[in-house]
């Protein structure tokens, strides 16, 4: 929607009556002229009451938009090329047919529509172009997407077109992304996914990189240099959330957004302390610091800006972190720990972790852990189409892995979530989030306020 000031020179320029009154020429005209800027003025209001507009200031050049269906309801995939004798509706209804007719496609199927980093920079050069053919989300949902703006990071390798593909599925204008791209990476992928950053103005890359490896604290270090990018934006949001490549959301942003305000502060971070758990920092354990317990979990967290601050600004996080680099594993420790002290004394941190409590931000199968009916790779399951129909039951907020080469369930999720946000955009939907409230009642004692 235009200003009110864009309207008023707009009229000026048709000559709608309105060069007296743009030159102050005439007292008659100026009558004229305000009578006609009272009308226009009813004429605003009416127009704002009876449109969904929310202003997103965040500092960040995002100027007021109509929140409107920009979606192209005439494709069934947006951006995407896909095989469509694939059906993903009956493949998530796990119809066996279904299942077995795209698993068959799949051993023969040469997946041509996957695009290279070349590909994506030529197109990322027309950046309005390339956010419009891309299906990219220019506004959110509704005003209460639009009010709960979510800070993502996401830590990638490699496979260019999974990364944009995530990006577009997770992405909203409201939110800052911060991408961390691992300096073994070759200079075509981190081009191609420069490029693609460098077209939205919420989307950077990080600081600093660095090279990732496994018992290693890099991986620990870029999330924290996002975490630290993130709160030096400027922008107000709520909540921080780490993904990596391989990752896929099972829910929505506004469903996220619905999520999270039901959380209402709680830090979702997995902690356990069992005996096969101590070796990690059994040689180090008289030196931990303020005497805290180590508990093991995963770098993968879901915490609100309080924590991300405590993080960034506390001198005893700062010699904790100092104190993981010689432990084994040290991004399995570090978050973990500091939300399962309740000594530290952090808003929405765990004040028991003898409690049995779900993570909820990310749903991983270990092997032996869960059924998986893809492979294991490192120990963790890379989903196959006939695990869709249990994702699609899930209550966490993203899976981990999903594999581009050589599946058709990336294609799917990915469809799934594209349908379920243009319902959103329709209001066809209700989110229902009783589970979610059962769930943080039943810990609320725990959890610090």
């Amino acid at each position: 929607m235009c200003r009110l000031e864009e309207l008023t020179e707009n009229i000026c320029r048709l000559g709608l009556h309105w060069t007296n009154w743009c030159l102050g020429i005439s007292a008659r005209k100026i009558t004229q002229s305000l009578t006609l800027t009272v009308g226009l003025i009813f004429f605003v209001i009416y127009w704002r009451n009876h449109s969904v507009i929310k202003k997103l200031d965040h500092n960040h050049g995002i100027e007021s938009r109509e929140i409107t269906q920009l979606i192209d309801f005439n494709k069934d995939f947006i951006g995407i090329s896909r095989n469509t004798d694939i059906n993903c509706g009956k493949i998530f209804e796990n119809d066996k047919t279904a299942i077995r007719n795209a698993r068959d496609l799949a051993e023969s199927y040469k997946r041509e529509y996957r695009m290279w980093p070349k590909k994506y920079q030529e197109l990322a050069r027309n950046c309005a172009s390339f956010r419009s053919t891309r299906g990219y989300m220019d506004t959110p949902v509704n005003e209460e997407e639009a009010k709960f703006p979510i800070a993502i990071s996401v830590l990638v390798f490699k496979e260019i077109d999974a990364f944009e593909r995530l990006l577009r599925s997770i992405y909203r204008p409201q939110n800052v992304y911060c991408v961390h791209v691992d300096t073994k990476s070759d200079d075509s992928f981190r081009a191609a996914v420069l490029a693609i950053v460098n077209c939205f103005e919420n989307v950077f890359m990080a600081s600093k990189s660095y090279p990732i490896w496994y018992d290693d604290p890099n991986m620990l270090l870029a999330d924290l240099g996002c975490m630290r990018d993130m709160l030096n934006t400027g922008v107000d949001w709520k909540y921080y959330t780490n993904l990596a490549g391989t990752d896929f959301p099972l829910r929505t942003n506004l469903e996220i957004v619905k999520i999270l305000k039901v959380f209402n502060g709680f830090n979702d971070v997995e902690g356990k302390l069992t005996s096969d758990d101590i070796w990690r920092w059994k040689e180090i354990n008289d030196r931990v610091p303020l005497k805290l317990q180590p508990l093991k979990g995963s770098i993968h967290v879901t915490v609100n800006r309080d924590f991300a601050e405590y993080v960034m600004t506390n001198r005893t996080a700062a010699d904790l972190l100092t104190w993981v680099h010689e432990a084994h594993y040290p991004e399995e420790i570090y978050y973990s720990t500091l939300n399962h002290n309740p000594k530290l004394g952090i808003r929405g941190s765990f004040s028991d972790y003898s409690v049995r409590k779900r993570f909820l931000g990310r749903y991983v199968v270990w092997n032996d852990d869960d059924v998986c009916h893809g492979k294991f790779v490192h120990e963790i399951c890379i989903f196959d189409l006939r695990d869709l129909p249990s994702l699609s039951k899930k209550y966490e907020m993203f899976a981990n892995k999903f594999d581009i080469t050589d599946s058709f369930a990336f294609d799917c999720m990915e469809e799934r979530i594209l349908n379920r946000t243009k319902e959103e955009i329709l209001g066809n939907t209700q989110f229902n989030v009783s589970y979610y409230q059962d769930y943080i009642s039943a810990l609320s004692e725990y959890i610090l306020p």
